[in-house]
């Protein structure tokens, strides 16, 4: 997962590289990890773990002209501060149990929930399919709304074959 919010309200992005016959297993998964973190605060050890983490790739993403290239970009662009970088993981160590805990009560609800899939067409998905499964889950925790009605939904082709789907969402003021 990472999150795109140094400098404006952004994205909380949490990938996984699946084969579409595990995407009833792993969506699941993933919803559940999430309804974890907003349920209970996560271990003193899972946090400290994660800063390391986040510790580390620092250093590896440095290790070359293009790594450290692009962490200057990913700064300058984020943050509109090249420099941004000593502040921002100073703020990733100040982060505690209980901040993690209202954020992910705040944030992580269905009703902001996208789900985007990248497959090779042969392997095409069922929607109707995916969106049971997502009604599903929303409904599986009280007080949980479930995602957007699928008429707000608008997809069209571009004339280089790329097809585009849209679908408002006016929490943010950007286009994604």
């Amino acid at each position: 997962s990472s999150a795109y919010t140094p400098k404006d309200p952004g994205l909380l992005v949490v990938g996984a590289p699946l084969r579409d016959n595990n995407i009833d297993k792993t969506i699941p998964a993933i919803w559940e990890e999430m309804t974890r973190l907003k349920e209970g605060p996560i271990s003193a050890v899972e946090i400290v773990r994660a800063k390391s983490t986040m510790r580390s790739s620092r250093i590896y993403e440095k290790q070359t002209v293009g790594g450290l290239a692009r962490k200057l970009g990913f700064f300058e662009g984020t943050a509109g501060d090249h420099t941004f970088e000593e502040t921002y993981y100073r703020r990733i160590q100040e982060v505690t149990v209980e901040e993690i805990l209202n954020v992910a009560q705040k944030y992580l609800r269905a009703e902001r929930l996208t789900l985007s899939l990248c497959h090779p067409q042969k392997d095409r998905c069922d929607e109707k399919e995916l969106l049971s499964l997502l009604d599903k889950l929303a409904r599986s925790r009280p007080g949980v709304s479930t995602p957007a009605p699928r008429d707000e939904i608008t997809a069209f082709r571009l004339k280089n074959g790329i097809q585009v789907v849209l679908k408002p969402n006016h929490d943010l003021p950007l286009v994604a």
